[in-house]
Protein backbone atom coordinates (compact mmCIF):
# COMPACT_ATOMS: atom_id res chain seq x y z
CA UNK A 1 0.00 0.00 0.00
CA UNK A 2 1.44 3.55 -0.50
CA UNK A 3 1.27 4.97 2.81
CA UNK A 4 1.23 8.47 2.04
CA UNK A 5 -1.85 8.74 -0.39
CA UNK A 6 -4.29 6.88 2.25
CA UNK A 7 -7.27 8.65 2.82
CA UNK A 8 -9.23 9.00 6.48
CA UNK A 9 -11.89 6.33 5.34
CA UNK A 10 -8.41 4.03 4.26
CA UNK A 11 -6.93 4.35 7.88
CA UNK A 12 -10.63 3.20 9.16
CA UNK A 13 -10.69 0.35 6.79
CA UNK A 14 -7.59 -0.81 7.88
CA UNK A 15 -8.17 0.09 11.41
CA UNK A 16 -12.04 -1.91 11.54
CA UNK A 17 -9.43 -5.17 9.37
CA UNK A 18 -7.33 -5.20 12.50
CA UNK A 19 -10.08 -4.89 15.10
CA UNK A 20 -11.87 -7.96 12.91
CA UNK A 21 -8.85 -10.26 12.93
CA UNK A 22 -8.08 -9.59 16.53
CA UNK A 23 -12.23 -10.12 17.33
CA UNK A 24 -12.32 -13.51 15.40
CA UNK A 25 -9.15 -14.96 16.96
CA UNK A 26 -10.58 -13.83 20.59
CA UNK A 27 -13.85 -15.59 19.72
CA UNK A 28 -11.80 -18.79 17.93
CA UNK A 29 -9.53 -19.05 21.51
CA UNK A 30 -13.15 -18.62 23.36
CA UNK A 31 -14.81 -21.78 21.27
CA UNK A 32 -11.23 -23.78 21.91
CA UNK A 33 -10.72 -22.90 25.50
CA UNK A 34 -14.53 -23.95 26.66
CA UNK A 35 -14.29 -27.90 25.97
CA UNK A 36 -10.71 -28.30 26.50
CA UNK A 37 -8.83 -25.96 28.35
CA UNK A 38 -11.08 -24.26 31.26
CA UNK A 39 -11.30 -27.95 32.84
CA UNK A 40 -7.48 -28.33 33.13
CA UNK A 41 -7.24 -24.68 34.67
CA UNK A 42 -10.04 -25.28 37.30
CA UNK A 43 -8.36 -28.64 38.08
CA UNK A 44 -4.88 -26.83 38.29
CA UNK A 45 -6.10 -24.06 40.07
CA UNK A 46 -7.42 -27.01 42.84
CA UNK A 47 -4.03 -28.13 42.65
CA UNK A 48 -2.60 -25.26 44.15
CA UNK A 49 -5.24 -24.75 47.13
CA UNK A 50 -4.29 -28.39 48.02
CA UNK A 51 -0.57 -27.83 47.87
CA UNK A 52 -0.05 -24.74 49.34
CA UNK A 53 -1.55 -25.96 52.54
CA UNK A 54 -5.11 -23.86 52.79
CA UNK A 55 -7.17 -26.55 52.85
CA UNK A 56 -5.43 -28.93 55.44
CA UNK A 57 -3.82 -31.52 52.72
CA UNK A 58 -7.28 -32.96 51.71
CA UNK A 59 -9.42 -33.05 48.99
CA UNK A 60 -11.08 -29.43 48.16
CA UNK A 61 -14.28 -29.03 45.90
CA UNK A 62 -15.60 -25.76 44.89
CA UNK A 63 -18.85 -25.20 46.19
CA UNK A 64 -22.04 -24.79 43.96
CA UNK A 65 -24.34 -22.43 45.12
CA UNK A 66 -26.47 -21.54 42.37
CA UNK A 67 -28.40 -23.80 39.64
CA UNK A 68 -25.37 -22.38 36.73
CA UNK A 69 -22.40 -21.42 38.83
CA UNK A 70 -20.18 -24.36 37.13
CA UNK A 71 -21.26 -23.31 33.51
CA UNK A 72 -20.17 -19.80 34.76
CA UNK A 73 -17.33 -20.42 36.56
CA UNK A 74 -16.64 -22.68 33.25
CA UNK A 75 -17.19 -19.66 31.30
CA UNK A 76 -15.05 -16.90 32.55
CA UNK A 77 -12.27 -19.19 33.12
CA UNK A 78 -12.95 -19.77 29.06
CA UNK A 79 -12.90 -16.45 28.91
CA UNK A 80 -9.75 -15.07 30.54
CA UNK A 81 -8.01 -17.31 29.35
CA UNK A 82 -8.94 -16.64 26.07
CA UNK A 83 -8.22 -12.74 26.63
CA UNK A 84 -4.37 -14.07 28.07
CA UNK A 85 -4.31 -15.99 24.37
CA UNK A 86 -5.46 -13.14 22.21
CA UNK A 87 -2.86 -10.56 23.91
CA UNK A 88 0.02 -11.26 21.84
CA UNK A 89 -2.01 -11.49 18.49
CA UNK A 90 -4.10 -8.08 19.36
CA UNK A 91 -0.53 -5.96 19.88
CA UNK A 92 0.38 -7.89 16.82
CA UNK A 93 -1.90 -6.70 14.63
CA UNK A 94 -1.73 -3.19 16.58
CA UNK A 95 1.88 -3.48 15.58
CA UNK A 96 0.42 -3.97 11.64
CA UNK A 97 -1.59 -1.00 11.97
CA UNK A 98 0.84 1.35 13.22
CA UNK A 99 4.37 0.63 12.06
CA UNK A 100 3.53 1.75 8.64
CA UNK A 101 3.38 5.50 9.48
CA UNK A 102 6.43 5.01 11.62
CA UNK A 103 9.99 5.99 10.66
CA UNK A 104 12.66 3.56 10.45
CA UNK A 105 14.33 4.01 13.49
CA UNK A 106 11.29 4.30 15.60
CA UNK A 107 10.19 1.16 13.67
CA UNK A 108 14.00 -0.80 14.86
CA UNK A 109 13.10 0.80 18.52
CA UNK A 110 9.83 -0.70 18.76
CA UNK A 111 10.84 -4.31 17.56
CA UNK A 112 13.64 -4.19 20.38
CA UNK A 113 10.50 -2.86 22.83
CA UNK A 114 8.05 -5.09 22.07
CA UNK A 115 9.00 -8.76 23.13
CA UNK A 116 9.38 -6.78 26.96
CA UNK A 117 5.66 -6.02 26.70
CA UNK A 118 4.84 -10.06 26.95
Amino acid sequence: MAEEGMSFTSHLDELRKRLIYTLLFFFLAFSVMVPLGATHIINYIQDIAITSGHTGGGHTQFTVIGPMETFSLTMRVSFYAAIVLTYPFAMFQAWRFVSPGLYRHERQFFLVAIPSIF
